[in-house]
């Protein structure tokens, strides 16, 4: 019922700088279908993820190295990605947000309060 409520609201998008449990919250909050991508793993542990995630929500995992992708590209493409990023920020085609939630609090309505800045954009 819960998921039902949240229906496309739900990121398709994870992006994780962190590992462990962290990375393993993430993927938890992806819609079926969503991309997780890890680029950096500080801590040394890699997300735990549970295999019924990837089967049936059909969840991809990716890797990205930032540093082997500029290393491959260079510095004139990592500047005109970084410059395309700022332009989808300001023409509101790229979001980014964050929300913490206690468990105790957490039903369909204050998710539904929590994910209210998210635009799912179609292209």
């Amino acid at each position: 019922e819960l998921l039902d409520a949240l229906g496309q609201m739900m990121p398709r998008l994870a992006i994780d700088g962190l590992g462990g449990d962290h990375g393993r919250r993430m993927m938890l909050a992806l819609r079926a279908g969503g991309a997780f991508v890890m680029h950096s793993l500080p801590n040394g542990q890699v997300p735990a993820m549970s295999p019924s995630l990837l089967m049936y929500q059909q969840i991809s995992l990716h890797g990205f190295n930032l540093a082997q992708w500029v290393d491959e590209k260079g510095v004139d493409e990592y500047m005109q990605m970084l410059s395309t990023i700022g332009e989808l920020v300001q023409a509101g085609s790229l979001n980014l947000f964050t929300r913490t939630l206690r468990v105790d609090e957490l039903n369909a309505a204050t998710l539904r309060t929590a994910l209210a800045s998210h635009r799912a954009v179609q292209t």
